[in-house]
Parts: structure tokens; C-alpha cells; sequence
């Protein structure tokens, strides 16, 4: 590594750092986003805060220039009680940064000080998006109500760090990428009594149980396998007691889909399932289905243009199939071509092998610099 390198190196591994010792919640990235803006007035890039609450936009515009690419990064952190016991580790009890967006926000102001430094190169404006609220608010569909779509955007592309792929990699694919995100409660009432007389009850625990178990069958006996759907009942509550049948119980869960047909259906399955069994025992139910993040659908053009950025920087390694996270970056690619770019980030000799939103969550720091250099590569080709 050259010393021109080993400098930039240290310094997006400082702004990480900074940020990572003061994590704030989603729609609370108020220290962040001062921070965000401060290095963007020092770069002379011009800024507008407030968007969406706490958002921060720079602009890099390019005399002439009649397009717009934006590239977006997320800076808020999880309710996470971090455990990972790193010199610089949160400063703030029970938030952490357990996903990689304090990387994100390091690695998009270092591609600002890239592109400023290499102005004269691009072809088209850059517009650098440090969006608040992605773990749970909706912040990318907050911040296009607000118009950060405007300038002529006709391209977005977002780098996302992946602790499952090795640091020196960058992951790549066309078309369905990473899932929708729904959630579903179902609520059953019945008769309640005592377990050893069943015909005096509602079997209440035998439906919920019956109901669950059909769930789990909808992703392999209702849709095709090339659907890559994903129904997960991750919450039950029903009695609490061994011999007292419950009169009420409920199943909450998460959809995971990657199409619009079938995001759809999912929901006309679970009634089905949930309608049957409830007429047959003589229950009463009630549904709720909770939209969440659409599907990240990858433009194949901007993925090849993600390709060629990635030459001589990173090893290019091709998704085979999309990932099941989900992230509110699907509300841009649904306005303009957009690329959704996985970095590896996992180093094993270094122990950095824990997942996303893990109390043990690290990355290797040096995937920064080559995230930061494939965005300035793709921006300047853009």
C-alpha cells in the first residue's frame, strides 16, 4: 500500500470510528448528521440538512452536466447493547452500530473528498444522500416526498457492507437482490377451559399449533421454488398454564418475497390457512398484514457499470441467488435504475465473523478504502 493509500485508509477508519462511538437511533441522527455536514462544508461541497428530519444531502455539480447520479448511505444504529469490548466501542448504552451504517456514512464521505479532489473527471452531478431511518422508519420514502429525486436523478446506487463475503470482495447481481419485508399478527378467540375437555373448549392451542405448522408450507407448496418466498413464525402467545386450554392466541410473523405477484399472494394464502382452521373449531380470528420494504430490483445496465467500476479494485463475485435482509434503498430503485452493491467485510484470521445486527458485530476496517474507491470509480464513469 502506497502512502497516499495508507493515508486514506486512516482516515475513513477515523470517521468510522468517530461515528461508531455515538450511534443514534433511527430519526435521532441529530450528532450525526452535524458531524456529516461539518465534513461536507470543509470539502466546499454544498449542503442541505433537515430532510426528513435528520437527513444531510451534498451536491457535486458538474458544469454542463445534464444527469445525476446519487448515491445513498444510512446512519442510523440499532437498539443493540454492543459486546464487542473495541477501544471505540459505543459510548451510548444500548445503541450500537450493528450493521455497518456508520461504514457507509465513513465510506461516502471519503468518496465526497475522492470526487472533489477529481472534479474535473465527471460526466455527470453527484448527489451524496446520508439518509436517516432505515432500520425502521422508512426514511429513503421519506427523503423522495421531500424531493431528493430532484436535479435530474436518473440513476441511485448504495454500498452495503456483508460480514457473510470476505474483505477484497464486492458482490454483485442483476435483477431481484435483496427481499421484501412484511409482517403479518394473526389473532384467534374461542372458548377457553380445561385441558382435559376438549369438546367443552376451543382447542385453542391445537388450531394455533395447526395454523403455524400450514404456515410453514406455503413457501414450498404454493409457489414455485424459483420464488425464493419465505413465511417465519417468529412469535406465539397461547396460555400460560399446562392444564387451562387459553380462550386467545397470536401468531406474528415476517414475508419475505422478491416479486410483487407473489408479495400478493402471500397474503391470500395466510388467509386461507388461517380461515379453515378457524371455521372448523368454531374461532374467531382477525388478521393484520404490515407492508414493509418493497424488493430491491437490481438494473442490469447500472450493475454492468458496477462491474466495470469494481476492475482492478475488489475480486467480483456474483450472487446466485438474493439475499432474504431488506432495505428501505428499494424505494429509489423503484424511481430510477438503481444498483444495490454488496462489500465483503468479514476477516476470520482477524476474528470478524459475526453477523449483521449482532452485539459482536465488527468489520475489517481496510473494506472501507476499497468501498470508497469503487464509488468514486463508479461515479466517475457514470
Amino acid at each position: 500500500m502506497s502512502v497516499i493509500d495508507d493515508l486514506k485508509t486512516q482516515e475513513v477508519v477515523k470517521i468510522r470510528r468517530i461515528i461508531h462511538q455515538f450511534p443514534e437511533l433511527a430519526r435521532h441522527e441529530v450528532e450525526t448528521a452535524k458531524f456529516v455536514e461539518k465534513y461536507l462544508d470543509e470539502l466546499e461541497i454544498p449542503v442541505t440538512t433537515g430532510i426528513a428530519q435528520t437527513g444531510v444531502v451534498g451536491f457535486i455539480e458538474k458544469e454542463f452536466a445534464v444527469q445525476t447520479l446519487l448515491i445513498r448511505a444510512n446512519m442510523d444504529a440499532l437498539p443493540i447493547a454492543e459486546r464487542t469490548n473495541l477501544p471505540f466501542a459505543s459510548q451510548r448504552g444500548g445503541v450500537m452500530h450493528a450493521c455497518g451504517n456508520d461504514a457507509h456514512t465513513a465510506m461516502l464521505l471519503a468518496t465526497a473528498k475522492n470526487l472533489m479532489a477529481r472534479r474535473d473527471e465527471l460526466k455527470s452531478n453527484v448527489k451524496l444522500v446520508f439518509q436517516p431511518g432505515e432500520e425502521d422508519t422508512g426514511g429513503a420514502l421519506s427523503m423522495i416526498e421531500a424531493g431528493v429525486l430532484s436535479n435530474n436523478v436518473t440513476g441511485a446506487i448504495a454500498l452495503n457492507v456483508n460480514p457473510d463475503a470476505q474483505t477484497g470482495s464486492i458482490i454483485l447481481r442483476k435483477g431481484s437482490k435483496i427481499a421484501a419485508n412484511d409482517r403479518f399478527e394473526i389473532k384467534l378467540k374461542g372458548a377457553g377451559g380445561h385441558g382435559a375437555n376438549p369438546t367443552q373448549n376451543s382447542s385453542i392451542s391445537y388450531v394455533c399449533a395447526q395454523i403455524v405448522e400450514n404456515l410453514y408450507s406455503i413457501a414450498t407448496r404454493r409457489f414455485e421454488t424459483t420464488d425464493n418466498a419465505l413465511v417465519s413464525v417468529c412469535n406465539i402467545e397461547c396460555g400460560n398454564t399446562y392444564n387451562v386450554m387459553p380462550s386467545t392466541a397470536t401468531i406474528r410473523g415476517t414475508i419475505r418475497t422478491y416479486s410483487d405477484g407473489v408479495r400478493d399472494l402471500a397474503p391470500v394464502y395466510i388467509e386461507q390457512i388461517v380461515g379453515c382452521m378457524a371455521a372448523a373449531y368454531d374461532i374467531e380470528y382477525e388478521i393484520r398484514h404490515l407492508k414493509g420494504n418493497p424488493p430491491v430490483i437490481n438494473d442490469a445496465a447500472m450493475v454492468d457499470k458496477a462491474g466495470e467500476a469494481a476492475e482492478g479494485i475488489a475480486n467480483v463475485e456474483w450472487s446466485g441467488r438474493p439475499g432474504i435482509i431488506s432495505d428501505d434503498f428499494a424505494y429509489f430503485a423503484q424511481k430510477v435504475p438503481s444498483c444495490y452493491v454488496d462489500l465483503g467485510c468479514a476477516n476470520a484470521a482477524k476474528g470478524i465473523i459475526h453477523p449483521i445486527h449482532s452485539e459482536f458485530f465488527d468489520i475489517d476496517e481496510s473494506c472501507m478504502k476499497i468501498g470508497a474507491d469503487f464509488l468514486t470509480n463508479f461515479a466517475l464513469k457514470y
